[in-house]
């Protein structure tokens, strides 16, 4: 049986990944609450943590950019989309492996035909090949969490 504090650890995964991905976004809110210049100046240097940030792959409207690459906006909001998909559907099942090996193909593809000059890069194909692999990363993330936490309270008992 999982205890109380097991509650509130799935809360905080979907509000930090909301946040996470509001994040990428926030120079957009900067002329509507001046404020947020700050956290726009802390995230750029955040996000480059995690993305290349290269000015040609950002996702832009004009004077706007986020603060990562089309391919990372679609990975964060892949874990996003599983993230509302899990709160409306409790998996109890492992995943098979294979899933997640068959999702990330598309990025491979992508990345290597860009690479070897077949086709130009694509924001969109960036963007959508993110979405399916972090929808389908994020599910073995969390299992892989579930599985940490029951070993921890099983130990206990």
């Amino acid at each position: 049986m999982k205890s109380n504090n097991y509650k509130f650890i799935k809360p905080l995964f979907y509000i930090s990944a909301v946040l996470w991905l509001a994040g990428i976004f926030v120079e957009w809110a900067v002329p509507h609450i001046e404020e947020l210049i700050y956290l726009d100046l802390i995230a750029g240097k955040t996000y480059s943590l995690v993305c290349h940030q290269d000015p040609d792959k950002l996702i832009s409207s004009g004077l706007y950019s986020s603060k990562v690459c089309a391919r990372c906006a679609g990975i964060y909001s892949g874990v996003v989309i599983s993230l509302v998909i899990m709160f409306f559907n409790n998996f109890k099942k492992t995943i098979n492996i294979k899933y997640l090996l068959i999702s990330s193909i598309p990025i491979l593809l992508d990345v290597t035909f860009y690479n070897l000059g077949i086709y130009p890069y694509s924001k969109s194909v960036a963007y959508a090949t993110g979405i399916l692999f972090g929808s389908t990363g994020f599910f073995y993330i969390t299992a892989g969490i579930d599985k940490i936490i029951y070993e921890l309270e099983s130990a206990k008992t």
